[in-house]
């Protein structure tokens, strides 16, 4: 009984561990909302503050808005892999400790369990109930991390090409003030 109470002991501790990431996983993602709101403030304060009828004839402007439209596409791309990042993947909890008492009681009143057989049965719904929820919840954060992670690169090559969008601008003179 000694190593069913320590596998035990290590499934809770793994699946506490899971809602630990999730919690992080969820600070993360508002990190990522915190760089995208900024870099959509910029492109929305250049397109209104470009003068567009220079656009024509005019190579910094050409220039400016092929890296402000780039900045652009990594933003919506970002905002793709954002809004996927949360989507279809659900995270998979143990029961509520009333479900888990009911169950726990089913077992118990069964007369054909011996009281050792009966802890087994107990022992081994919990074991089912946390490598059932940890191993769904691994494969959920491992695929959530990637689009974060893929979203966090749009969103930095975005800054990049915002960057240099704002450096033409700036330099060429290209604001309507001019």
């Amino acid at each position: 009984m000694d190593i069913d109470n320590y596998t035990l002991g290590l499934y809770e501790k793994l699946y506490f561990h899971e809602i630990d990431l999730r919690e992080k996983l969820l600070g993360r993602l508002q990190i990522t909302l915190n760089m995208a709101v900024p870099i959509l403030g910029a492109i929305s304060y250049l397109l209104l503050s470009f003068k567009f009828e220079n656009f024509a004839r005019d190579i910094p402007s050409v220039i400016f808005l092929a890296l402000l439209i780039l900045s652009s596409c990594c933003t919506v791309g970002a905002f793709f892999y954002f809004s996927f990042t949360l989507y279809k993947y659900k995270l998979n909890h143990i029961p509520h400790a009333s479900d888990i008492d009911n169950e726990v009681l089913a077992i118990v009143s069964e007369q054909l369990f011996t009281a050792e057989k009966k802890q087994q049965e107990i022992t081994n719904y919990f074991k089912k109930r946390f490598i059932d929820a940890t191993s769904e919840n691994s494969k959920a954060y491992e695929i959530r991390s990637e689009r974060l992670k893929k979203t966090n690169y749009l969103l930095i090559a975005a800054m990049f090409f915002l960057i240099f969008s704002f450096s033409v601008f700036s330099f060429y003179g290209l604001d309507k003030k001019v």
